[in-house]
This record gives C-alpha cells, sequence and structure tokens, in this order.
C-alpha cells in the first residue's frame, strides 16, 4: 500500500483543482469487527473450542464523474489484528475491490465496464457480499438502458482466463465460473408496483484427470431465470421471488462413455426458489416481516446420479437470507438437500438507531437417508432446526455507527448427520451449545470533506 500514497496525494490535488469542472469525490470505509464464535455453518463437535478474534475491512474509494464517463476504483485491505509480526516487511492482503468506468453513449444508454459490484433487486441471485470483510466484486461488462424513470434494463457479460494465454482456454480458479451473460429488466407499473425480470446463463469448466500425462476438460452451461415482485402501499410491503434452473453439470462415472470422452457424464438441472415475503408497520417506529423460502433439494434417496434438483443461488448474498449463523449456502450445502425456511422478523428504527430480532426455522426440502440404516431406505426428519438473530445500530459518535449481534443455532439430529457431526453412537450430536456473537465498528469518512 505505500506505492499508493503518492497516487492517492495527486489525486486529492487534482481533484480539488477541478471541482469547478467535474465532481470528484474520495471517501472511505475503516470496519473492524470482533466475533466470538462456537459452532457456526456447522454445529459444534463435543471437543470444540470457542474462537475469538478480530478482522478489519479498510477501503479508500476514488470517484469522478464529467458530462462524458464516470468512475470508481476502490482500494481495499483486509487482515486480521495481529496476523504479521510487527515490523514485518510482506504484506499480501491489499487489493482492488473495484475499478470501472461508465460511457454515457446517449442519454438512455451507457456502458460500464471494468472490476464492480452487480446487484441485482434484492440480492438473491446477485449482491456484493456486504457482510462479509472481503465483499464480492465481478470483472464484467453491463450495458444500462434507461427508456423513461420506470423501465431499467442491464446486459451483462464476463469472460475470465487465469492468465495470458498463447494456445488454449482452461481455466482452473477455484470457486469461480469461466463466463456468464444476464439480461436483467425492472419495470414499475405504478409507485407501488414492480416487477423484474432475471434470465441468467453461466459457463463453468471441469476437469478430470484420466492419467500421468492427460487431463480433459468441459465448458458445461446453466441458466436461471425468474423474477421479483413487489407491492408497497402505505403500511404494506409485500414481494415474491420465483426462479427456475435448469441446463447441464458435469460428474465423473467410472467405465460411462459420453460425447466420446471416457469418464464423463453431463448431469441435468432442474431446480426452483419460491419466496414470499409480507411486512407490515405495525406503528411509525415498528415493523413487523413474516416470509417462507423454498429452494429445492436433491433427495438422497435419489438413484438417478444424472439428475440434479439442488437450486443454486449463485452470487447471492445469502448471509441476509438463511440466518447470520451461515449454516446454508456459504461455502456449503451446495448440492444437498435443499432448504425451506421460515422466518418472522420485527425491527424498531428511530434517529439512525435501530433493534430488531430475526427467528428462522429451518427444513429439507428433500429427502435425508438415516445413515444409521443400513437398508438405505429410512428417511430422517425433514427439521434442520432453528435460529434467533438479534442485533442492534446506534450512533457511537457523528460519521461512526456501532453494530452489535447475538446469534443462537437450535440443532437437531437431522442437520448434524447432514453436517456429518456424530457421536460415539453414530447419532447426530446435538448437546452442544452452538452461538455466535459479534461487535463492529463502521466510519465512513469522507476526506474532501473539511
Amino acid at each position: 500500500m505505500k506505492t499508493l500514497i503518492p497516487i492517492i496525494s495527486i489525486y486529492i490535488l487534482l481533484a480539488s483543482a477541478s471541482q469547478l469542472m467535474a465532481q470528484s469525490t474520495i471517501d472511505g470505509e475503516i470496519r473492524p469487527r470482533f466475533e466470538y464464535i462456537h459452532g457456526t455453518k456447522s454445529p459444534a463437535d463435543s471437543l470444540q473450542q470457542n474462537a475469538a478474534f478480530i478482522d478489519q475491512r479498510t477501503r479508500i474509494n476514488f470517484g469522478h464523474k464529467t458530462d462524458g464517463y464516470q468512475a470508481k476504483v476502490s482500494l481495499q485491505d483486509i487482515r486480521t489484528w495481529g496476523s504479521h509480526s510487527q515490523l514485518n516487511r510482506t504484506d499480501g492482503l491489499s487489493s482492488i475491490h473495484e475499478a470501472w468506468g461508465e460511457s454515457f453513449i446517449h442519454k438512455k444508454l451507457s456502458l460500464k465496464f471494468g472490476r464492480q459490484e452487480i446487484i441485482l433487486d434484492d440480492s438473491r441471485i446477485f449482491g456484493n457480499v456486504g457482510w462479509a470483510q472481503q465483499g464480492r466484486s465481478h470483472d464484467a461488462f453491463i450495458f444500462k438502458i434507461k427508456s423513461d424513470s420506470t423501465l431499467k434494463i442491464d446486459i451483462a457479460g464476463a469472460y475470465n482466463q487465469n492468465k495470458p494465454q498463447k494456445n488454449t482456454t482452461i481455466y482452473s480458479i477455484p470457486k469461480s465460473y469461466k463466463a456468464f451473460q444476464y439480461v436483467w429488466m425492472h419495470k414499475d407499473f405504478s409507485s407501488a408496483f414492480g416487477i423484474s425480470i432475471l434470465a441468467l446463463n453461466i459457463g463453468q469448466q471441469a476437469s478430470l484427470f484420466i492419467d500421468d500425462s492427460k487431463t480433459i476438460y468441459r465448458d458445461v452451461y446453466n441458466q436461471t431465470i425468474g423474477t421479483r415482485i413487489t407491492y408497497a402501499k402505505d403500511k404494506v410491503k409485500i414481494s415474491s421471488n420465483i426462479y427456475y434452473q435448469f441446463g447441464s453439470g458435469i460428474s465423473s462415472v467410472n467405465n460411462t462413455s459420453i460425447n466420446s470422452v471416457a469418464g464423463w457424464t453431463k448431469t441435468s438441472i432442474s431446480a426452483a426458489l419460491i419466496g414470499v415475503e409480507a411486512s407490515y408497520k405495525i406503528m411509525d417506529n415498528l415493523s413487523g416481516t413474516v416470509g417462507y423460502e423454498s429452494q429445492s433439494g436433491t433427495s438422497q434417496k435419489s438413484t438417478n446420479a444424472l439428475k440434479n434438483e439442488s437450486f443454486n443461488p449463485h452470487f447471492g448474498t445469502n448471509h441476509i437470507f438463511n440466518g447470520f449463523m451461515d449454516y446454508f449456502y456459504v461455502d456449503n450445502h451446495i448440492n444437498s438437500v435443499g432448504l425451506t425456511n421460515i422466518y418472522f422478523k420485527a425491527v424498531y428504527d428511530k434517529d439512525k438507531s435501530s433493534i430488531g430480532a430475526t427467528f428462522h426455522m429451518f427444513y429439507a426440502a428433500a429427502d435425508i437417508l438415516d445413515q444409521r440404516d443400513t437398508s438405505g431406505t429410512k428417511t430422517m426428519n425433514a427439521n434442520l432446526g432453528s435460529e434467533l438473530d438479534i442485533y442492534t445500530s446506534f450512533k457511537l459518535s457523528k460519521g461512526v455507527a456501532l453494530k452489535v449481534g447475538y446469534s443462537q443455532f437450535f440443532t437437531t439430529s437431522s442437520l448434524s448427520i447432514l453436517k456429518g457431526i456424530l457421536d460415539s453412537e453414530g447419532d447426530g450430536r446435538t448437546g452442544q451449545t452452538n452461538n455466535w456473537a459479534w461487535l463492529m465498528l463502521v466510519m465512513k469518512p469522507n476526506f474532501l470533506n473539511k
């Protein structure tokens, strides 16, 4: 980051001199967070000890806008307090979170290109995963069409490679995609009623090791189509998400020959997400919400290895949907038995302070096999447990917020067996306390303001 100091200084001088001709901004974020953990993402085992740490996100954002374009560069440093020794000269934690430009081609058309956050609707399929200190961004382009104040259309694409290459397009970066394209449209039919439509195509590359001299590669594509419908009037807000996924995945099956390549089998995807949420403003500062969402899963009783019925939320901000303790769809639970989530929420807001609580009840959307049954046919109760999240946020001083939260997960034998947390008799372990507490300070300084 030391090499960035001269750049930052020059930018400040240029920004100060150009205020009459263009709009420039320099702002940032300093966000340390303390966490106490005992059983997040998976039920705690009997010998598992609690963990505690502080990590921090530091960002500085440069923005510039003229009549013809706008641009943003966001520099980011993520670190755990104490992870480097004192006087250490190496630093591999800094990166560029965003670096994009947007060309205003026409008053109704622009092209945004470069590394950028992509947030669509309620972040169900595309979100910036703002809770995670590192966040999520994409190297992509987006054509933005805005015919009037009620209609927006985005046409986007991305194509990824490890590095510049001369004779191959092999892509091997883990937890990523080779390409995507999507069309997203949002239309407001009135001040109360709006509809969004998304059509997404994702290309992923898989590899299969044959022998010491040969590895084969295949690109497969899956599609997601769906809609989000919103209605808000007076004290009532209602929203609904409906998405369907289809296309292909790849799995390795011994002694199988498809497309003239031994060992490759294309799996067929057929999955869905259905959700509905209703909120009511009980009084000026208090609102209540009830919601239901079901993401389909693949039954463990299924004998068809070529069919995948598990919905994948892809790039969504799952932390805000399925409980803050991240038991589902946060680097886990993909291609599993799915999830049905019934939840209740209450939030009280006043004077930039808030306190809220959410209670989730989780169920498997497909059969879970009882691993203790030798016949291989007995299924378990679909109840995957429940979670209580309590959180508050208030102004600590001008420009600084303090946020605090506590969560507890109440597990079941079905969930513990699904997660592989077993006791000495092979039953799912349920006797441990699974909880998580956190405290976070958030400062977002504007460096050009006096």
